[in-house]
């Protein structure tokens, strides 16, 4: 089973009281630990909207469909040189998987992502 499949808009929006550490706390009982070690959950309750935050997409082609996996957001104390170039604090690392044979990568499937960028939230990310 996944997350999503046990976990609905409404049982969220019914949190929208608690702080973001009660929040957390209350998914991690629920669900959390059912998809993810211990020792592999991040606690991040930082809520500075001045912060430097980095995202990481991982993109693959499982069956038919494109599929996209987020991590984040991970808040940095420091700058990256492409969030200075930009001029963003923004920025989604993306890994691009892909199935390879001895000879050739297919790398079709994953033109229109590069194409179109990606939407996390309000946001589209787009590569250059």
């Amino acid at each position: 089973k996944r997350i999503e499949d046990e976990l609905s808009v409404d049982y969220i929006r019914s949190f929208k009281h608690l702080s973001m550490v009660q929040f957390e706390s209350e998914i991690w009982r629920a669900f959390g630990y059912k998809y993810i070690k211990f020792s592999d959950r991040v606690k991040n309750l930082d809520s500075d909207p001045g912060a430097t935050r980095v995202y990481h997409c991982i993109v693959e082609i499982t069956g038919d469909s494109v599929v996209k996996l987020f991590k984040g957001p991970y808040v940095q104390n420091t700058r990256t040189h492409l969030q200075k170039i930009v001029g963003d604090d923004n920025v989604l690392l993306v890994k691009f998987m892909g199935q390879s044979s001895e000879s050739v990568t297919d790398f079709l499937p994953y033109h229109k992502v590069a194409e179109d960028g990606i939407i996390l939230g309000l946001r589209r990310y787009r590569f250059f």
